[in-house]
């Protein structure tokens, strides 16, 4: 089974090394799965590219893209280009993968338990999804199929995955909790501006709820 980690960056050394940490020791763990790792760099002026030329990282740094973008998903979908066959999976500069399900189905796009500040447990759950204020499946605790995976809208800065979520899930793709499936979480960044992530939300609430009255 093949699984692609995204994880775009700009000038974030530091925050990446601990998500390299964090892919050594799941390709370690997990030698039964093919890992390739995706870094996305906006043109990064620290030491982000010099990951490349480090003993300990260049060997898990599969493939590396340094080109100016435009956002978050930009990047994202930059990162999407590059995948190969079997899952993908999302994760921001900080972000650590812990722990990936013990069997992978090609077919089923798996959620999970996000961690934030080593203290705070994130249960991803779909149960009325639609219909929740805020995205309740975390991008750093969720494989999803490539084939499944359209390009991320660039119309939102802070919740197109919750779109694309939402497009999966009223397309009918199957959806699967996995307790072995967990991530930490960095707390800040895009989604730390609450204010505009539920306005967001409401806007794509009310597009794929328009979306489904149209169809009945």
């Amino acid at each position: 089974m093949f699984i692609n980690i995204v994880t775009p960056t700009f000038d974030t050394y530091l925050d990446l090394l601990d998500t390299a940490n964090s892919i050594i020791e799941i390709k370690k763990v997990r030698q039964d799965l093919s890992i390739c790792w995706i870094i996305i760099d906006n043109m990064s002026t620290d030491h982000t590219q010099d990951i490349l030329h480090t003993d300990k990282y260049k060997k898990i740094v599969d493939i590396m893209v340094v080109e100016q973008d435009n956002g978050i998903y930009d990047a994202m979908n930059k990162g999407l280009n590059l995948c190969r066959n079997g899952h993908v999976l999302f994760l921001g500069v900080g972000d650590k993968i812990i722990q990936l399900p013990k069997e992978i189905d090609h077919d089923t796009v798996y959620y999970g338990t996000t961690i934030v500040d080593n203290s705070r447990y994130y249960k991803s759950t779909i149960h009325n999804y639609i219909f929740n204020k805020f995205n309740t499946l975390h991008h750093q605790s969720m494989l999803t199929p490539i084939k499944f995976h359209s390009k991320f809208s660039l119309e939102y800065s802070t919740c197109s995955d919750y779109a694309h979520n939402l497009e999966m899930l009223i397309t009918g793709r199957r959806f699967q909790f996995d307790e072995n499936l967990l991530a930490y979480h960095k707390p800040g960044g895009r989604s730390s501006n609450l204010d505009q992530v539920k306005e967001e939300c409401k806007t794509i609430q009310k597009k794929f709820l328009d979306m489904i009255k149209s169809e009945l």
